[in-house]
């Protein structure tokens, strides 16, 4: 009886370490993990501020940066490269967005603001700092995961990026005013991330079968970048994968120029 006793509480200490171990160890919740986060893709600093010191405080600020999409109701989306100038007293005196793929001005307008409300450490007296940033956002991968497995468990269709899509051939039609050739690259980059993302939301609702097609729009652009009128001229394709090009070419973010377009996506191999 004296040797149990005695034994007993090491026995119980044993078993708590164990209970310890196991509770440390559990898998994240699922809520936790489907989150989508802000990453810092890229960072330059020149001037009198110090990296060490003006890095910790953009990583800071990530979190917060999502409240911009929660308020626009949208996904977390995109990357944004933003310019800011740092002055002496560490306050932002100006910022402007240097790239961005977000395609919705008003979440480029609240992430910037947010950026220009950052206070940086004082340096001396007529120094300035020179600060590049640019912020992506995604999908963790553990959410693409669940989001395959789940899939998998219904029966249902492959998750989009599991989808080999068709080709999709972009071209455009200057009628009125003039690009150069950035501008010109910023809306064939913008118009194929939309193409081939209501490429894959049409084959994923029709469980991976696609139909190839042809669509043609006419836009006309005003001197701000917003849009001023956008018209269907042609559309042979199925009304899902139309719904889907219209309403996200109406909501991209235009080079600021005046401008008539006519534009086509062509979806190959017909079904």
């Amino acid at each position: 009886m004296r040797a149990f006793f005695v034994r007993c509480p090491a026995d119980l200490r044993f078993f708590g370490v164990l209970l310890f171990l196991s509770l440390w160890t559990l898998p994240e919740p699922i809520g936790a993990q489907s989150r989508r986060v802000p990453r810092l893709e890229s960072f330059e600093l020149r001037g009198a501020l110090e990296p060490k010191a003006a890095r910790p405080l953009i990583l800071r600020a990530l979190p917060g940066l999502v409240r911009c999409f929660e308020e626009a109701e949208e996904e977390p989306t995109g990357a944004l490269g933003v310019r800011l100038l740092i002055v002496s007293d560490g306050s932002v005196l100006a910022g402007e967005i240097d790239s961005s793929s977000i395609d919705e001005r008003s979440i480029e307008r609240c992430l910037l603001e947010r950026l220009r409300a950052i206070r940086f450490p004082r340096v001396g007296d007529f120094e300035e700092s020179h600060l590049r940033v640019r912020i992506g956002f995604e999908k963790e991968a553990a959410e693409a995961r669940a989001g395959d497995k789940e899939s998998s468990a219904e029966g249902g269709p492959p998750s989009p990026e599991r989808i080999p899509l068709r080709e999709v051939k972009l071209s455009f039609h200057l009628r009125k005013g003039a690009l150069d050739e950035t501008q010109e690259a910023q809306i064939d980059s913008r118009r194929g991330r939309i193409a081939h993302g209501c490429q894959q939301q049409a084959a994923r609702r029709a469980s991976g079968t696609q139909r190839g097609g042809r669509i043609s729009f006419r836009l006309k652009v005003r001197g701000d970048g917003n849009l001023d009128a956008l018209d269907v001229l042609y559309s042979n394709a199925a009304s899902r994968l139309e719904s889907c090009l219209l309403e996200r070419t109406s909501r991209l973010v235009f080079p600021p120029a005046e401008v008539e377009l006519d534009v086509q996506f062509l979806f190959m191999a017909f079904d």
